[in-house]
C-alpha cells in the first residue's frame, strides 16, 4: 500500500538467457493514479524504458509517484519487450502485471 504523494518502487524481473544489443521495456500504467518517476511517459498511461546491451536475466527498477487525491487500486503492466538482436528488432509480447492498493492518508 502506498499513500498519495508517495513513491511506488517496483523491480521487474526479466527471465531468460542470452545476450542482446539493447532492450526496450514497454509499460502500461494507471495514469489517473500514477505518474512515472525518473523516466518519461510516451503517452498517457504508456511509457518505455531503454536498457543498454547486456544479458538475461535482468532486473529493471521502476518507480511511480502516486498522484495526490488518488484512491483505489492502480495497475502497472509490462505491455511488451523489444530486443535489439544485432540490429534486428524483435518484439516479444509480455503478460506480467502488478496491482498496488492506494491508501488514503
Amino acid at each position: 500500500q502506498v499513500e498519495p504523494g508517495g513513491t511506488l518502487s517496483l523491480t521487474l524481473g526479466l527471465d531468460g538467457s542470452g545476450g542482446h544489443n539493447g532492450l526496450l521495456v514497454e509499460l502500461d500504467y494507471d495514469a489517473q493514479r500514477l505518474e512515472p518517476a525518473g523516466f518519461a511517459a510516451a503517452a498517457d498511461g504508456r511509457a518505455s524504458i531503454a536498457l543498454p546491451a547486456g544479458n538475461l536475466p535482468v532486473s529493471v527498477p521502476v518507480a511511480f509517484r502516486v498522484r495526490e487525491g488518488a484512491a483505489g487500486t492502480a495497475n502497472v503492466r509490462i505491455g511488451g519487450l523489444v530486443f535489439d538482436l544485432g540490429g534486428r528488432l524483435e518484439p516479444v509480447p509480455a503478460a506480467a502485471a502488478a496491482a498496488v492498493r492506494i491508501q488514503a492518508p
